[in-house]
């Protein structure tokens, strides 16, 4: 019997209800919509991005409570079919914890709301 191993092993966590969502990508600044969410990454749907390449993650959380987010994250897969066109996987870089620790404790705030809020 052939079995199909999973890849992910983490749990992906849908983001609704955010304002806005853009990837600053070569010095151009485009909207995108985040698909889900983990601790280590994001799936986001909109302009398609070369494997390999370096991106600064914009994110704008409806909550109050939660700081506007930015983050630098490397493209890790890219695919244009599926239900939603052109959707990417982005790998959070972790390059400097101290610098961007605010924006790292409200990214993860933002995912737990999410999970929470998913398991109701």
């Amino acid at each position: 019997m052939h079995y199909i191993k999973e890849k992910r092993t983490i749990e992906r966590i849908r983001l609704s209800g955010l304002n806005t969502a853009s990837i600053e990508h070569k010095g151009t600044l485009r909207e995108v919509t985040i698909l889900n969410a983990s601790e280590v990454g994001v799936c986001i749907s909109g302009p398609s991005l070369p494997v390999g390449s370096v991106v600064r993650l914009y994110i704008e959380p409806q909550k109050n409570d939660l700081t506007n987010i930015s983050l630098y994250c490397k493209t890790v897969w890219s695919r244009e079919d599926g239900p939603v066109s052109k959707q990417t996987g982005l790998s959070l870089l972790h390059t400097n914890k101290i610098l961007f620790k605010q924006d790292l404790e409200s990214f993860t705030s933002l995912v737990d709301l999410a999970r929470i809020d998913e398991d109701r």
